[in-house]
């Protein structure tokens, strides 16, 4: 496993993340520990998780897997989801979060959060007040980071400009959406983060699993498929320019005797400015495929070749 500093922090995560999002609900708690042990094992110290993920049994889950290894691993989670039915429990508030953060530590089954996500921008939140609620929490030493998640560069900058002129903690990443199709932050977001140094760990390198190769053009999705499951949000990734991009990723992974996850992985991984992706493996499987994007590199004519499959939105 190679390893990659997040953004200017000086802490050195793995390059691949294991994002527990189906923990508790797709998959099992059995399943799920025999993840992260195999994560472990295999020298991911990045695990990233949401309150908001199946209502808190993706963290309780995490929390009794990492018993026992909870030093090994530089843990993330996040906050701004809806955690019940009363007007405060969601968004970015300070009274939300200071709530939110003493339920995730009890379900993680630790003292601190390593990086604490603001997991969507709160329009009805100003942006001084995320700073100085995370900053209380950075000084309170609940968690050591915050940082945020598909949150505009514009805002970004902003938020980094108070937090030096106030003398606070400093967001220091962002989680965006990357992969090959789908690749709108090249536009603005990437830049600022170029000039910044700001942290970059995209989440669905597989774009919702689209970029493994299982979904087929006029054919049913699979039953045990994310695009078989009732009201999934499939409908827009399962268009004729993604099964090109498939098409196209697929050949190169036939070139190299690869498969076609591997390759859409590894082309998130030849960006320079992403410290860390997020892998979603479901399953023990689908974490050894995703295992074996790592160790070897895209050539820079294979990347020139993916690049053209979807060409990146520009103004």
């Amino acid at each position: 496993m190679e390893y990659r500093y997040l953004g200017k922090t000086g802490v050195q995560v793995s390059e691949l993340c294991l994002g527990v999002m189906t923990f508790g609900g797709r998959t099992d708690e059995a399943e799920g520990k025999r993840i992260v042990h195999r994560a472990l094992e295999a020298g991911i110290n990045f695990v990233d998780t949401a309150n908001v993920y199946n209502q808190g049994r993706s963290e309780e889950i995490t929390g009794k897997a990492l018993e026992g290894v909870r030093d090994q691993v530089f843990l993330a989670t996040k906050v701004h989801g809806k955690m019940g039915d009363r007007p405060n429990d969601a968004g970015n508030s300070r009274y939300h979060i200071v709530r939110q953060v003493e339920a995730s530590l009890k379900r993680l089954r630790t003292d601190h959060i390593d990086l604490y996500y603001l997991h969507r921008p709160d329009a009805s939140t100003a942006v001084e007040e995320e700073i100085r609620a995370m900053d209380d929490l950075v000084r309170q030493g609940k968690i050591l980071y915050a940082g945020t998640s598909h949150y505009q560069a514009w805002v970004l900058t902003k938020a980094l400009s108070y937090a030096a002129q106030a003398g606070l903690a400093p967001f220091v990443a962002d989680q965006p959406r990357y992969n090959v199709a789908s690749r709108q932050i090249e536009a603005e977001f990437l830049p600022f983060c170029r000039d910044s140094g700001y942290g970059v760990v995209p989440h669905s390198p597989l774009f919702g699993g689209v970029l493994t190769g299982k979904y087929q053009r006029g054919q049913a999705p699979p039953p045990d498929s994310r695009a078989g499951q009732p009201n999934n949000n499939m409908a827009d990734r399962l268009t004729e320019t993604s099964y090109a991009v498939v098409d196209g990723v697929g050949a190169v992974a036939q070139a190299r005797g690869k498969s076609i996850s591997q390759v859409a992985i590894q082309w998130t991984l030849a960006n320079p400015l992403v410290n860390s992706i997020i892998i979603g493996p479901r399953t023990l499987e689908q974490l050894e495929d995703n295992l074996g994007a790592d160790g070897w590199r895209l050539a820079p004519e294979e990347v020139e070749r993916l690049n053209a499959l979807a060409p990146p939105l520009r103004d």
